[in-house]
C-alpha cells in the first residue's frame, strides 16, 4: 500500500509535540508552558500563530525536525498496536509524510493501513484518499506517475552520446513538450527538472534566437 498524509504540516496538533516527547498521559497532567521542553515548543509555535493549535509552519529544516518528532511518535504508536495484534509479516518505509507498506499478506497490509489510519486520527492527521492505493506490482508502483511519464517523454527531446547532449527538437517544440507535461502533472518534481534541463540547454547556446524571451 502506498499513501501519504493530507496537509501534514497544516494538520499537526501542536499539543502532540509534548505527547511525542513526554508521553500523552504526562502531558495532559502537566500543561503549563514551563513544564517540559515539549510544552515550551508547543507554546512558542502557538505564539507564532496567534494562539492557533492546529498546524505548524513549513518551509524550514527546524519545522521539518519538529514534524519528525510527531511522526516518529506515530511510528512508535503503530508499532505497539501491531505488536498487540501479533502482526509481524510486514515492512513499512516512511519518508516524512509518505508511506509504503509491504507485506506478503493482503489482509495484513489492509489491517496495518487501518491501524495507521487510527493512529494518525488520534494526532489529528488523515490519509490522502486520492493517493492511497494497494498494488501487487511493487516495481511500477514505486515510481511516481510524473517521473514514469517523463522517463518515456525525454528521449523524444534529447539523447546523450558520450558526454555530449543532442536535441531532437527545436526550442519551441521542446517547450511545447514541457507545457503539455505541466498540464498533466502541475507542480511536480519532474516538471521542475524538465524546466531546469531546458534552462541548461538555453544557457549553453552560443547564439540565442531573437524570440527566446
Amino acid at each position: 500500500i502506498k499513501t501519504d498524509i493530507t496537509n501534514c504540516y497544516g494538520s499537526i496538533y501542536t499539543h502532540s509535540i509534548s505527547w511525542a516527547l513526554h508521553g500523552k498521559s504526562w502531558s495532559k497532567q502537566h500543561r503549563k508552558p514551563s513544564n517540559g521542553v515539549g510544552n515550551r515548543i508547543d507554546n512558542k509555535i502557538q505564539h507564532l500563530q496567534f494562539g492557533q493549535t492546529n498546524g505548524i509552519p513549513q518551509g524550514s529544516t527546524l519545522f521539518d525536525f519538529v514534524a519528525e518528532m510527531v511522526l516518529g511518535y506515530s511510528d512508535l504508536m503503530l508499532s505497539n498496536r501491531l505488536n498487540e495484534k501479533k502482526i509481524s509479516n510486514y515492512q513499512i518505509i516512511r519518508f516524512r509524510d509518505d508511506y509504503r507498506i509491504f507485506s506478503n499478506s493482503k489482509s495484513d497490509c489492509e489491517q496495518i493501513a487501518k491501524e495507521l489510519s487510527d493512529v494518525l486520527a488520534d494526532l489529528n492527521m488523515h490519509f490522502n484518499s486520492k493517493k492511497t492505493m494497494l498494488t501487487t506490482d511493487i516495481i511500477s508502483a514505486a515510481v511516481k506517475p510524473d517521473k514514469s511519464y517523463w522517463i518515456k517523454t525525454s528521449p523524444l527531446i534529447w539523447f546523450k552520446q558520450g558526454k555530449n547532449t543532442y536535441y531532437r527538437l527545436s526550442l519551441q517544440k521542446h517547450l511545447m513538450q514541457i507545457y503539455e507535461f505541466s498540464i498533466k502533472f502541475p507542480n511536480s518534481g519532474s516538471l521542475k527538472r524538465a524546466l531546469k534541463e531546458f534552462l541548461d540547454r538555453v544557457s549553453s547556446l552560443q547564439k540565442c534566437p531573437d524570440d527566446l524571451e
